[in-house]
């Protein structure tokens, strides 16, 4: 089940740059929301327990997913 959502996401994260028309920072906000989505979905789904550790990892890991799609994104275009 872990392997079917994590296809899901490469799949909808690879099309993103070939299907979304716009600027980096729309796709970024797009990916972003998406990624924002299916995490609820899973939340309301399992029900996990969280600390601070783990939302710091989380953000910290966020920051850095968003600023190596962005320099991504903004490659694609040239």
């Amino acid at each position: 089940m872990a392997l079917l959502i994590a296809l899901i996401n490469i799949v909808g994260w690879g099309l993103i740059p070939l299907t979304v028309k716009g600027s980096p920072a729309h796709q970024i906000a797009g990916m972003g929301l998406g990624a924002f989505i299916t995490a609820f979905i899973i939340y309301l789904c399992t029900r996990p327990a969280f600390d601070a550790a783990t939302w710091g990892v989380a953000f910290i890991a966020g920051m850095l997913w968003t600023n190596g799609t962005i320099h991504l994104l903004y490659a694609h275009r040239c």
